[in-house]
């Protein structure tokens, strides 16, 4: 199940308050000749998959390491992390986070996420 995150607010929490994440599978902080500033035009996208169980995590973190390096090599993609919640629970929500040079670029995103999917 994937849900695409517009606001912090949807991102739920576990039990007894602030949500503690961890860096899981691969990702970038960034790029070669990307600006390490935040930029005013610079479009960031929260993406969250729910995954039955710790195999079913595995797996998707095993594919987002795939995602990671094609997204790597994608032009306007400036970094991407992927996060899972340090608590363990059944179900365990995995969280993208990318952040793209502007808007105009996730049409390209979507497409990758779909196929990724």
């Amino acid at each position: 199940m994937r849900e695409v995150i517009t606001t912090t607010a949807l991102i739920t929490f576990p039990k007894g308050g602030v949500p503690l994440y961890k860096a899981a599978g691969s990702g970038f902080l960034s790029k070669k000749g990307a600006p390490e500033s935040v930029s005013p035009e610079n479009f960031f996208v929260i993406i969250q998959y729910t995954a039955r169980d710790q195999d079913h995590a595995s797996r998707l973190i095993y594919e987002e390491h795939k995602l990671s390096k094609e997204m790597k090599e994608a032009k306007g993609i400036l970094a991407l992390w992927c996060f899972v919640p340090e608590t363990s629970e059944d179900e365990v929500d995995i969280t993208i986070f990318m952040r793209l040079s502007n808007e105009s670029y996730y049409g390209d995103v979507e497409s990758r996420l779909r196929s990724f999917e």
